[in-house]
């Protein structure tokens, strides 16, 4: 009677157990790779089983990223470092990213800046030289408030 279950690998079910030395395999491969040390007519099943498992260990060896550092990406608590879980957020950073290039580039962009939560006292530039409240939420109207001010006070 045949092996039916060996360990903790799949269950087997083709009949008796036929050991053999050496199988010769038969297959045809439109490319064959360039990794591998055989050519498709000469190569045995045990010896194409260790060149696969060897390549996958080399291939495992090459995508593991258990030990990068995601210090500047958004990845959820809990998430796996695989391949497939961290692109997504490389390919998110690098979105961010090119927006801020973007505005950093456009030449005026950082004029609109928003400053309202910077706590900056600027309560002496509140009103315009007719006492006019302004307001200054952004670089831009605060520096206008600033080359105002200064211009005031070259006039006198």
């Amino acid at each position: 009677m045949g092996c039916t279950n060996c360990g903790n690998g799949p269950k087997i079910t083709c009949g008796e157990r036929t050991e053999a030395a050496c199988v010769f395999v038969e297959m045809t491969l439109l490319v064959w790779p360039d990794w591998s040390a055989f050519e498709d007519t000469c190569a045995t099943a045990e010896d194409l089983f260790e060149e696969l498992y060897e390549q996958v260990i080399v291939v495992t060896d090459e995508i593991d990223i258990k030990d990068i550092s995601t210090d500047c990406l958004t990845i959820a608590p809990g998430v796996v470092l695989t391949v497939k879980n961290v692109i997504p957020a490389q390919i998110a950073k690098i979105c961010e990213l090119e927006a801020r290039i973007a505005v950093l580039e456009a030449p005026c962009a950082v004029l609109a800046t928003d400053i309202s939560g910077c706590n900056l006292d600027i309560s002496c530039l509140n009103t315009d030289p007719c006492n006019n409240p302004v307001v200054l939420t952004t670089m831009g109207a605060l520096l206008q408030s600033l080359i105002t001010k200064v211009c005031e006070n070259e006039q006198l």
